[in-house]
């Protein structure tokens, strides 16, 4: 699929542009290898210290005023297969209709910058956490006696989560990842819904908006409350007749949100559309691009990457940065390309997370993006040299003193360390 660009100098870049391209290989530069969109002046002055000109979407990001630029098509691979006219020949009609795609990513409303540190957010992030789990588990108990449900504890739970999130997202992304004990079905509808937000704030979706997105995701699976128990615990694959059953839960969620009352439209649409698919493979409608809403495909998005990447009775979990490469994979027949980079950039380069080795040969714990350098994010070091386990571990930025760099993402296990849980983070 070609891609309109704008070549732009980089002097006449602006926040809130999507940059698809370089003027040099990506690889060796700070920035994310499938695009990004300008987020900070830090990344303005990186972009001029690496390139003297970039190509952004013309149909995602803010666009550059007054006619600057040349219009230039791109391929999937990056290669220009067509220079066009001046930007400056684009009507204003032309230029403010964009994007004219139903699906095409609505330009940023709000830029969302780091208001907090990973430490100073981190105990927010989990009281914030544990009143969301608390909520859920509460309704989902209510629920499942056939009593109505009031929302209010949902909702505040949901907000404060939201709040701490949008100040900076980098700790509840991390405590998504780490290990846990909970059972796979609650465990999932929380982490997704941490995903989503991020995706959210990296798009720049105004508050109101990833409230109801949060909403939906949390209330998404109420309707498995319905299914036959013996199925949602099954240690094994399921058969096809048994698949169709499964797909029931979204509309007996729909039914549940419903009764439950209050929610917006916004919301419902995620409960009821977040296993719709882009190429129209999904269900219950099988309704395809633009047709689906934002929030729809967030959601479904966010859903599908948390559950390949989560460990199951059934399946092992795939390694984080495996699924990015197979989502991405995907994105021309079932997933939207433009939201898969989306949410590689919420990640990081390294992903949140990830079990790493750096390369004086100590395993780390990536716990938080470094915006700067992408290429050297934060860690908590959980080895010497030898691969010894440390008593203390502290964090480490890795763009500090200049690295070391992270040599290679780790498969859990890997030289005896599995994906440690919760008790390694500071109280």
């Amino acid at each position: 699929m070609n891609v309109d660009t704008i070549k732009l100098p980089v002097r006449e870049l602006a926040i809130g542009m999507q940059v698809v391209k370089l003027d040099r290989p990506w690889l060796g530069t700070p920035f994310l290898l499938q695009g990004f969109r300008i987020s900070s002046n830090d990344e303005l002055q990186q972009l001029a210290r690496f390139c003297s000109h970039v190509y952004v979407e013309v149909k995602s990001g803010a666009l550059p005023a007054g006619g600057r630029g040349e219009l230039v098509t791109l391929n999937e691979e990056g290669d220009v297969v067509e220079t066009k006219r001046s930007v400056s020949a684009l009507s204003a009609r032309e230029r403010d209709s964009a994007p004219a795609d139903a699906a095409a990513l609505p330009r940023p409303a709000v830029n969302y910058a780091l208001e907090s540190t990973f430490s100073d957010e981190l105990p927010h992030t989990r009281a914030a956490l544990t009143s969301t789990k608390l909520a859920v588990r509460d309704l989902i108990e209510v629920v499942r006696g056939g009593r109505r449900a009031p929302l209010d504890a949902v909702k505040a739970a949901a907000a404060a989560l939201e709040e701490s999130m949008l100040r900076n997202p980098d700790p509840a992304m991390l405590l998504r990842a780490l290990a846990s004990d909970e059972p796979f079905s609650f465990r999932h509808c929380v982490n997704s819904t941490i995903l989503a937000i991020s995706m959210g704030r990296a798009l720049g979706l105004r508050r109101q908006t990833i409230h109801e997105l949060t909403m939906g995701m949390l209330l998404a699976d109420l309707g498995k409350l319905r299914l036959p128990k013996e199925l949602l615990r099954a240690d094994r694959r399921l058969d096809r007749r048994e698949v169709e059953i499964i797909k029931l839960h979204v509309k007996f969620g729909v039914e549940i949100a419903n009764d439950l009352g209050g929610l917006t439209p916004g919301t419902l649409d995620v409960v009821a559309s977040h296993h719709e698919r882009f190429d129209g493979s999904g269900y219950p409608r099988g309704i395809e691009r633009g047709e689906i809403s934002l929030l729809a495909r967030i959601a479904g998005l966010a859903d599908a990457f948390d559950a390949i990447t989560s460990e199951r009775t059934y399946s092992a979990a795939i390694v984080m940065h495996e699924a990015v490469q197979e989502l991405y994979a995907a994105t021309v027949e079932v997933f939207q390309r433009e939201l898969v980079e989306t949410l590689i950039l919420v990640l990081g380069t390294h992903p949140i997370g990830s079990l790493v080795e750096l390369a004086d040969g100590r395993v780390a714990l990536v716990v938080a993006q470094n915006r700067e350098r992408r290429l050297l994010p934060w860690v908590m070091v959980l080895s010497d040299t030898q691969r010894k386990p440390l008593v203390s571990r502290e964090l480490h930025n890795l763009a500090a003193a200049g690295g070391p760099a992270v040599r290679q993402v780790l498969e859990h296990g890997s030289h005896g360390f599995a994906m440690p849980g919760e008790e390694v983070l500071p109280a």
